[in-house]
């Protein structure tokens, strides 16, 4: 039988939308690329020419990913032969997301590899955890897409490493979602901790509502404090400022201006305040505790944790400040961050030597 080729167009959308092609090798999932004769580059995606004589009978996994609604993900098995458009045959069948924990992934490179070890070994326990406490607490999670179907599903890979194109786009998607997970666990240790029970968890930047209220402190998600812009820019004008925040605003503008504050800096990971709304806090911004979760390592966030330690402390003046490390942090950077009110506490993950230290600390922070 001579040649049959097809093309077939994948679009640079990363995890928000359009489809992913595997050829079924045995155990692993070989990207159709590997089979193309040809292959053209568009502005927004490569098309691959493909001999579906070459590859006739064998499986192929196609991964649908969309932007809006659940679940998210749909994983369709079809035969090869069907990729010419002749999806009548009715041979695709949906399968569950979890059928990927069968396969292998024939494109990963060795840093995805590294990841893949944290992965295993940090991750999918901090998420085996999250589902258990969410299930014992009654809690309702909400998070972003990718967030929540690895917390419906435990999977073998981050949904990252399904993007085929571009290994610093997986290295790059899997970074975000490692953090968000890493957030998202120590949070919800803290409630576990204090034994909160049956409510929604919002775990969304910026809220104008925390998450939850423990010890009579209200827990903020990754809140922005800068005054020009909390509260979903509340503020208006500088006529409105509320006379508690006026002196606040000033330095702010004093410090942007002499290079000193970096508004994107003026989020940390999580707050406990008095406060139990916007509103509140507008009137009286108070900050008890500062948690900031960093689950790379030190040289990385360093320098950045010392400017944010500087800005939290000369604009909210916390009481405390805290950063959770996800590896070993050497003496010096927490001896240079204790200058600065903050906290050092490392190996902070399920079952590391930090994650009970964290623990008392917050609480005695919060007595």
């Amino acid at each position: 039988m001579g040649q049959q080729v097809v093309e077939v167009c994948e679009f640079f959308w990363g995890l928000c939308g359009g489809s992913y092609h595997f050829v079924v090798d045995g155990n692993r999932l070989v990207h159709l690329s590997r089979y193309a004769l040809s292959v053209r580059r568009g502005y927004d995606g490569y098309c691959y020419s493909v001999d579906l004589s070459a590859i006739r009978g064998m499986h192929v996994v196609r991964v649908n990913l969309s932007e809006g609604g659940e679940p998210g993900v749909v994983i369709v098995t079809l035969f090869a032969e069907d990729l010419a458009g002749n999806l009548g045959l009715g041979r695709g069948q949906e399968r569950s997301i979890t059928i990927l924990n069968s396969y292998e992934l024939e494109h990963l490179g060795e840093r995805e590899k590294r990841l893949l070890e944290d992965w295993y070994f940090y991750y999918r326990p901090m998420l085996n955890s999250i589902r258990m406490w969410a299930l014992e607490l009654f809690w309702h999670i909400e998070a972003s897409k990718i967030v929540k179907i690895h917390l419906v599903h435990d999977l073998k890979y981050p949904l990252s490493f399904l993007i085929p194109y571009s290994e610093d786009d997986r290295v790059q998607s899997f970074n975000a979602l490692a953090k968000q997970i890493y957030q998202m666990w120590i949070a919800t240790r803290v409630l576990k901790e204090f034994g909160y029970r049956g409510d929604e968890l919002r775990f969304e930047s910026g809220s104008q509502k925390p998450i939850a209220v423990v010890n009579n402190y209200a827990m903020w998600y990754e809140p922005d404090l800068n005054p020009f812009t909390m509260c979903k820019s509340a503020i208006q004008s500088l006529s409105s400022i509320p006379e508690k925040l006026r002196p606040l605003s000033e330095k702010v503008k004093r410090m942007r201006f002499a290079w000193l504050v970096n508004p994107l800096g003026m989020r940390p990971d999580m707050v406990f305040t008095p406060a139990k709304t916007c509103e509140e806090f507008l009137r009286n911004p108070f900050i008890k505790l500062a948690v900031e979760c960093k689950n790379v390592e030190h040289i990385f966030w360093e320098l950045n944790a010392v400017s944010s330690a500087f800005t939290y402390r000369e604009l909210y003046q916390p009481e405390h400040i805290v950063i959770a490390s996800l590896k070993t942090v050497p003496p010096y950077v927490k001896e240079l961050l204790a200058e600065f009110n903050t906290v050092v506490i490392d190996n902070v993950y399920p079952g590391g030597s930090g994650e009970q230290e964290l623990i008392t600390y917050i609480k005695h922070a919060l007595s």
